[in-house]
């Protein structure tokens, strides 16, 4: 429907044009108003419009150029025009109509809002521009600024995005209840396609888990379905809150799903440590060593992967991965066998997301104007233009994956050494305990662990429950009387 308004407005204003004794002119105009933006732009530098180089001729042909799949050539040529106010009125419906306030455009291309702007695109646009850049609000001044926004796009994409950046935002300062107001609008908006639903839906399940409202968390954990790209996510916190309810038999049973070896790919290192400490709590001592050999089988290859990615911004399977998510993926998996070598969940970095979308228009401008080159030398400068364009914006995307990398590799870090506590832990359990059935039973033969991962172990070290104050009573562990084994 909007492209046909668009057409419309075109046929109209073209009807009204002067130029009916040229045929090239004819010709120009009439390609353009049947959508045939390409052969327009072959015929542009002989027609009548570039000739006479009104600010409304030059506002045609940068509109060929946008709809021609060379939106930032176009764009830039838009506002390289020295009196936007005197394009025709026409014309300027034709751009408004295209780049609308929920326009992707608004949101993907880095563009800074220029007063000139002001004579050919409402007050609105400015404002989407300004709540596309807000991100990590922190102080009153951030909060304010954010609130007006929303008062001028409610109702729109940009305003969504406004919405789900209060929400994180009163989220880190445990303002919980007025955070799930926000996601829950977002929730119950049918309009918006600024936030997936299933990511508003986890957004809220862990400030309720935070607010330690378990059972609501719960349920909105639940209504993330299988098909969803967050649903082994929605698993694991679950399992933690089955693990908050010393519920860890419901814990193991979540983790068995998660660990299994088809999601071995999936799976980042916080899921191995709430896997070893259910068993730890339980004393289940052997498969706490059956989780690490797995977590050290599967994750060997992929923590030196990422520690190249962190350290030079490239490794070997980078650069395919960037191709295949500049050619679009529904989900993480769709990555497949790059999965594993790249940073957890990339295709849902909105900064890397914002940089492919940029890459992606970058490299169609580049080979429509080759295209067009070889058709009318005119376009050869152009060609050298959006080259260099192209290189430009290729530095962004590595850039980004390079920072995600340093932030998975903390992760995995983070986690190593909360999996060493608990090897560490499970191997002083059992030496006690074979300490104390020696001194009752008058000993026996040492068990042999073959599977466990040995750590330098000091019995000066902070033990598990010292570590974010995470205090559980274990379950069917066998009573021990060395009050020195008691750790946990």
């Amino acid at each position: 429907m909007k492209k046909l308004l668009a057409l419309l407005s075109l046929s109209i204003f073209l009807s009204h044009l002067g130029y009916a004794s040229s045929e090239e002119a004819k010709t120009f105009l009439s390609a353009l108003n049947k959508g045939e933006y390409h052969e327009a732009l072959v015929l542009w530098p002989s027609s009548n419009e570039a000739r006479n180089s009104t600010a409304t001729n030059q506002a045609l042909y940068a509109f060929a150029l946008y709809k021609d799949n060379m939106p930032l050539l176009g764009f830039e040529k838009l506002k390289s025009i020295s009196n936007l106010n005197s394009i025709s009125q026409t014309v300027k419906t034709l751009w408004r109509n295209e780049l609308g306030v929920n326009s992707s455009f608004w949101r993907n291309s880095n563009l800074v809002w220029t007063s000139n702007l002001s004579s050919l695109f409402s007050d609105k646009i400015a404002s989407a521009l300004k709540a596309w850049s807000l991100h990590d609000l922190q102080t009153n001044s951030d909060f304010k600024k954010a609130q007006g926004l929303l008062s001028d796009l409610e109702g729109t994409d940009p305003g969504a995005w406004v919405k789900w950046q209060l929400a994180l935002a009163y989220g880190e300062k445990n303002r919980t209840a007025l955070a799930v107001d926000y996601l829950q609008s977002l929730a119950d908006s049918e309009n918006q396609h600024a936030i997936g639903q299933d990511e508003v839906l986890m957004a809220a399940a862990r400030m309720l888990y935070q607010d330690n409202k378990l059972d609501l968390a719960m349920k909105y954990y639940d209504k993330v379905s299988k098909s969803s790209d967050y649903w082994l996510e929605a698993l694991e916190e679950r399992a933690w809150i089955f693990a908050r309810l010393n519920n860890f038999e419901r814990t193991l049973g979540e983790m068995k799903t998660i660990l299994s070896p088809t999601f071995a790919a999936q799976v980042g290192p916080e899921s191995y440590f709430l896997a070893t400490l259910a068993n730890l709590k339980i004393c289940d001592y052997a498969s706490i060593f059956e989780v690490l050999k797995n977590f050290k089988a599967r994750n060997q290859t992929r923590i030196t992967e990422i520690q190249k990615l962190a350290d030079t911004g490239h490794n070997q399977t980078s650069d395919l991965a960037l191709a295949k998510l500049e050619k679009g993926v529904e989900t993480w998996a769709d990555l497949g066998s790059d999965l594993d070598k790249v940073p957890r969940f990339v295709n849902r970095d909105e900064i890397l997301n914002r940089a492919i979308a940029r890459q992606r228009m970058a490299h169609l401008q580049r080979i429509e104007i080759g295209s067009l080159a070889s058709q009318n030398p005119y376009y050869s400068n152009l060609a050298i233009y959006t080259i260099n364009t192209s290189k430009e914006m290729e530095r962004a995307a590595p850039h980004r994956l390079k920072v995600l990398a340093g932030i998975d590799l903390a992760e995995i870090k983070k986690n190593l050494m909360k999996l060493q506590l608990v090897d560490a832990e499970a191997v002083h359990r059992m030496h006690v305990g074979q300490s104390y059935a020696e001194k009752i039973k008058g000993g026996l033969d040492r068990p042999q662990i073959k599977d466990a991962i040995e750590f330098p172990y000091d019995d000066k070290e902070i033990w598990l429950d010292e570590i974010g104050h995470y205090q559980v009573s274990a379950k069917g562990c066998p009573a021990n009387a060395s009050k020195k084994g008691q750790t946990l």
